[in-house]
């Protein structure tokens, strides 16, 4: 009897290390906490998101590829060690934030004056991806650096889909 209790335990133990393999994220404030845990509505759409880094040290520089099951305007925001919400897409250099269905997106653009280059604060930085249908604009919720308005908005876009990678920044080389 106090073998099976033994094993069970241990068969228990194993199972429950199995099912908690997801990787948890500090959470820094509200920014991030609200960003990560933004879910779309059961009629919303696939969006995908990939980087050319998952760890990226300072001073390089990144690409991301969205894609997305329907066209729309996408709208990549950042939070970082801070809970600093910064815009990506669109910005001063590019304001077309307009995407095809199934058609890769660039960030930047081909051709673009600008670059996604990591800088301080080093750790987790949370780059969300949205995109939207309709005529809805993020744009000055997006400047005014409003989370609050910037979700609700997003919740009154007929329909939407959003996509979140997390990117670890790291300290470069010495000089």
């Amino acid at each position: 009897m106090k073998r099976s209790y033994i094993i069970c335990s241990v068969v228990i133990t194993l199972l429950c290390m199995i099912g908690c393999n997801e990787t948890q994220y500090i959470h820094v404030g509200p920014n991030w906490d609200s960003l990560s845990k933004l879910t779309p509505p059961k009629e919303s759409f696939a969006v995908n998101l990939s980087t050319d880094h998952s760890t990226i040290k300072e001073g390089e520089e990144m690409r991301l590829s969205v894609l997305s099951e329907k066209s729309g305007q996408v709208w990549v925001v950042n939070v970082d060690q801070n809970d600093e919400l910064i815009p990506i897409l669109p910005n001063n250099q590019t304001s077309d934030n307009t995407i095809t269905a199934n058609a890769p997106f660039m960030i930047p653009p081909k051709g673009a004056d600008w670059t996604i280059e990591a800088a301080e604060p080093y750790g987790k930085l949370l780059i969300a991806c949205i995109v939207t249908t309709g005529n809805t604009d993020l744009k000055e919720a997006l400047e005014n650096g409003d989370i609050s308005n910037f979700l609700g908005l997003i919740n009154k876009a007929p329909l939407w889909g959003i996509k979140t990678l997390v990117i670890d920044v790291t300290k470069g080389k010495e000089s």
